[in-house]
């Protein structure tokens, strides 16, 4: 926003929560771990990449604690959302990205991995002593205050 304030603007609910996921950084600490403990231990497995639960209100919230900046969610439409991520990622992913955007939105808050999984199936940090970052983790470990370029309209 023009005003300084960082908008989080994904389309979904304020208060529904979901599961936050660094796939640059996470997907190579579990990989490794699971090629170090090998097969034997890790083969037929599911090992979910994502982090507790957390709502875009918290999202917001943390980043303002993290870095003294006012952030808000403040959610584009799930059209919106998916014009904008058209432009970086090309229109053939805009049916995909909107449909994904209204499950994010009702998923379960009950399960884990959108739905798919209760969340006592999730057996990572037991088996494999690692877990996914947070979130937080990720301001922390990114040093990200904000984007760069401040961009207007609804989007």
């Amino acid at each position: 926003m023009g005003d300084g304030v960082v908008r989080f603007c994904a389309p979904i609910p304020g208060p529904q929560k979901m599961q936050w996921t660094d796939p640059a950084y996470d997907v190579g600490v579990f990989t490794a771990r699971i090629f170090d403990l090998g097969v034997e231990k890790t083969g037929g497995k599911v090992y979910p990449v994502l982090s507790p639960m957390v709502s875009m209100d918290d999202i917001a919230a943390t980043f303002t604690r993290l870095t003294g900046r006012k952030a808000v969610h403040n959610p584009l439409t799930t059209a919106e959302w998916a014009d904008l991520t058209c432009t970086m990622l090309g229109p053939a992913f805009r049916d995909d990205v909107k449909h994904m955007m209204d499950w994010f939105s009702i998923a379960p808050m009950d399960k884990i991995c959108y739905g798919a999984l209760d969340p006592e199936e999730d057996t990572s940090a037991e088996e494999l002593g690692v877990t996914a970052s947070t979130f937080e983790d990720w301001i922390k470990r990114t040093g990200w205050t904000g984007p760069t370029e401040v961009h207007e309209g609804p989007i």
